[in-house]
């Protein structure tokens, strides 16, 4: 017997696919049942989505899904079971189903299953999986033109994919008088994490956000601009120039 795991994207992953091989070893087995226990942090997906398929040991390979009569699943207080409806088996199964990851803050997840049977002790196995969280918010200079004196910026800004209220999606950026936005250069681009672990920006522009800057005289730690946008990752990018400040000003 033995046990798999793969993260649905291992970056901000939300779900896991998790594999049961049991009986390799082709024994007869009577009464065969499989008992896993679901992690705190995991919840099945839904017992309708297990499913078992024949698996040939000598080829290692995946055979055809068994009919759904042959067995029964049942959920009893955060276990996953399922029971084979022959009185006995003889071949090698393949047990599959999907765990939704309610738990963010949890970054790696064991899990053990037994195998049973009326003629057969409990025999276990266990795997691990570990899901890597982005960061939420970090910031970078990408460039500098002493020539125009302009500063380029770029913000990653949920990186960890967090459901945000629309209330609470909104960045500032501080920076002090010495530092003005450059009219026309802040670009907002939506990030997936699809193929990339670090992100990967999309091409097109995002527009549901608003910019606004505050109606204040300017001033050390001047929040500038403020950025309200909806609860997706996001690159964020825009160029300041320096600024011509009165010299009592400091």
């Amino acid at each position: 017997m033995n046990k798999k795991r793969m993260a649905v994207n291992n970056i901000n992953g939300k779900q896991i696919i998790w594999t049961v091989d049991v009986n390799k070893v082709l024994s007869s087995v009577q009464g065969a049942t499989v008992t896993d226990t679901i992690p705190a942090g995991l919840a099945l997906v839904d017992p309708l989505d297990v499913k078992v398929f024949n698996l040939n040991v000598k080829l290692d390979g995946q055979g055809a899904e068994l009919d759904a009569s042959r067995y029964a699943v049942k959920t009893p207080s955060g276990k996953l079971n399922v029971a084979f409806n022959d009185s006995t088996i003889t071949g090698a199964y393949r047990i599959q189903y999907t765990t939704d990851i309610t738990d963010a803050a949890k970054t790696s997840f064991t899990n053990t299953a037994v195998f049973s049977g009326s003629n057969q002790a409990g025999v276990t196995a266990s795997a691990t999986v570990s899901v890597s969280q982005g960061t939420f918010l970090k910031k970078s200079s990408t460039d500098y033109n002493p020539a125009t004196q302009v500063t380029s910026w770029e913000i990653d800004y949920n990186y960890n994919e967090l459901q945000l209220a629309q209330a609470d999606a909104v960045l500032k950026d501080y920076f002090n008088n010495t530092q003005e936005l450059l009219p026309g250069s802040l670009q907002v681009f939506p990030v997936n994490f699809l193929t990339s672990s670090s992100g990967t920006a999309g091409t097109t522009e995002a527009t549901n956000y608003t910019v606004s800057e505050p109606s204040v005289p300017a001033c050390r730690l001047l929040p500038k601009p403020r950025i309200e946008c909806g609860g997706f990752a996001a690159s964020i990018g825009y160029c300041s120039r320096e600024a011509v400040t009165d010299p009592t000003d400091r």
